[in-house]
């Protein structure tokens, strides 16, 4: 199963990046509406991230672990 995270110009970001299954729980990094890191503890993908893109906001968000609702 495919999660997608959609994002319309939320807070500037503007991407929709489909996260598969076996990342739920992970916490992933989005630069670029593209997914550029994922790992179980997010400072360390976090640092990578604004080390290799400086110039970039990351979008950092925890995949649930079950199907959620937001409202």
């Amino acid at each position: 199963m495919v999660t997608t995270i959609k994002m319309d110009k939320f807070a500037g970001f503007d991407f929709n990046v489909k996260i598969d299954k076996k990342l739920r729980g992970k916490w992933v990094v989005i630069i670029d509406g593209k997914l550029f890191a994922s790992s179980s503890r997010a400072d360390g993908i976090i640092k990578r991230a604004r080390e290799q893109h400086p110039d970039k906001i990351p979008f950092v968000y925890q995949v649930p672990t079950q199907t959620s609702m937001l409202l």
